[in-house]
């Protein structure tokens, strides 16, 4: 679709911890620095984003 990106859904979210990351290598690093305890982290979009998710998994291990 025309005109939507990641960083413009991010915007439209209705919610304050709300963040859009451009890609990078150290992503899994910054999140997992963010996080506390009873955090709840969620990976949305097409293609291969998924990947951080296990990322970030595989930091928290």
């Amino acid at each position: 679709m025309a005109g939507v990106t990641a960083e413009r859904l991010t915007l439209e979210i209705k919610h304050n911890n709300k963040v859009f990351l451009q890609r990078n290598p150290d992503n899994a690093k910054i999140i997992v620095g963010a996080l506390k305890a009873g955090d709840v982290f969620v990976t949305l979009g097409a293609g291969d984003g998924w990947k951080l998710g296990l990322e970030v998994l595989d930091l928290l291990k």
